[in-house]
C-alpha cells in the first residue's frame, strides 16, 4: 500500500520548483543522508532546496555526509524573503520534533510530505531504504553522490547489514544503488570504519567513569554530563553496549547513569538485562528499542537512581 505512494511522492516533487526539507533538532546519520540524498535529486531537476533543523547541526557529527553544512537552523530560514509559490515542505524523520512541526503550520498553503521510519518495521529497515525504494519504484535516477550517502545511511543502521531483518528486498535495493554508482569502498571505508572509530573512542572513554558490582555483578557508568553532552548522538546509542562489551564479560550488566539535569537522571541498560519495569510508572518514562532501554528519572540524582534501580527493577539484588 505504502509503495503505491512513492510514484505520487515523486510526481509531488516533480511537479514544484522550490521545497523545503525539515530534519529533527538530533538527527541520525540515516535521516541527514537521506535528506541531503534527496536535495541533490531535486536540484539534478532545477527544483531550489533548503534544508533546515531547529537547532544547529554540527558537521563534525557526519563528518563524510556532504552538503551538512547546508543545513540551515528554522530561524535563519524564516528571515529570508519568502517565494512567490508556496515551497512543498519534506519533513524526515520528524514525527516527534514540536519545533519542526510548528513550522509546518505556518505553510497553510503548501503540499507536506512526511518520511517517517517506524523501528517495528522489517519491510523498511531505515530511512534512506524507505527513500531508494521510492526512487526504485518511481523509476528516477539520482545522482551518484546521492546514491552513495542512501548507501551509507543504510550500512549505518543495519550495522553493515548485520541486522536480524535484511533480507532478498533490502539486498536488492542496495545492489540497485551500486549499481547506479554508489561508492561501496567510500561507504565503508570513509564513512562507516570512521564513523565507528569516532564512536568507539567514545565508548572506550565511557570505561574511565566505572564501578564494578562485583556482588551484583554490575558494571556502573557514570560520566560527567559535559562528557555525555559534548560526545553524544543518537546513533551512537545503537552500538553503544556491542562495543562497551568488547571490554566486559558478557554475563556483567551494564547500566549507564547520567545527569542530565538538576532533577533529572538518564538511565542506560542493554536490551538483554532483566528488568521487572512496573505498570505504574509515576516518575519515570521507560522507551525500549532493538538494542538498548532507556529510562528517564524525572525527579532524581544518579545515587537515588542507582538505589531506586538495584531496589526494584533488576532480579536477585538488595
Amino acid at each position: 500500500m505504502v509503495a503505491q505512494l512513492f510514484p505520487k511522492i515523486i510526481q509531488s516533487f516533480a511537479d514544484t520548483s522550490s521545497a523545503i526539507i525539515c530534519v529533527p533538532s538530533k538527527p541520525t546519520l540515516d535521516v541527514v543522508a537521506s535528506a541531503c540524498a534527496l536535495t541533490l535529486f531535486l536540484e539534478q531537476h532545477n527544483t531550489v532546496v533548503t534544508l533546515v533543523s531547529p537547532q544547529p547541526l554540527n558537521s563534525a557529527t557526519y563528518p563524510y555526509i556532504p552538503h551538512v553544512s547546508r543545513i540551515q537552523t528554522i530561524s535563519q530560514h524564516t528571515n529570508t524573503p519568502p517565494t512567490k509559490q508556496p515551497p512543498l515542505i519534506c519533513s524526515i524523520g520528524c514525527e516527534n520534533d514540536k519545533d519542526v512541526l510548528s513550522v509546518l503550520e505556518q505553510y497553510r498553503l503548501s503540499q507536506k510530505i512526511h518520511i517517517i521510519h517506524n523501528e517495528n518495521d522489517t519491510k523498511y529497515l531505515a530511512v534512506s531504504d524507505i527513500i531508494t525504494h521510492l526512487f526504485i519504484s518511481s523509476n528516477a535516477t539520482p545522482p551518484k553522490e546521492a546514491c552513495t550517502m542512501l548507501l551509507a545511511g543504510i550500512i549505518t543502521k543495519t550495522n553493515k547489514l548485520k541486522h536480524p531483518f535484511v533480507g532478498s528486498d533490502l539486498l536488492s535495493r542496495v545492489g540497485w544503488l551500486l549499481s547506479n554508482g554508489a561508492d561501496r569502498k567510500k561507504v565503508v571505508q570513509d564513512i562507516y570504519q570512521k564513523k565507528c572509530l569516532t564512536n568507539t573512542r567514545f565508548h572506550g572513554s565511557l570505561l574511565g567513569y566505572t564501578s564494578y558490582d562485583m556482588v551484583q555483578k554490575i558494571l556502573w557508568i557514570t560520566p560527567p554530563k559535559d562528557i555525555w553532552q559534548a560526545n553524544y548522538t543518537p546513533h551512537t546509542l545503537d552500538t553503544l553496549f556491542d562495543a562497551l562489551y568488547e571490554h566486559v564479560s558478557s554475563d556483567i550488566t551494564i547500566i549507564l547513569l547520567v545527569q542530565k539535569e538538576n532533577t533529572q537522571t538518564f538511565a542506560l541498560f542493554p536490551k538483554t538485562a532483566h528488568l521487572f519495569i512496573p505498570k505504574q510508572t509515576d516518575g519515570f518514562l521507560v522507551q525500549k528499542n532493538d538494542t538498548y532501554v532507556s529510562i528517564l528519572f524525572e525527579h532524581s540524582t544518579v545515587g537515588a537512581a542507582q538505589q531506586y534501580i538495584l531496589s526494584n527493577l533488576l532480579p536477585n539484588t538488595i
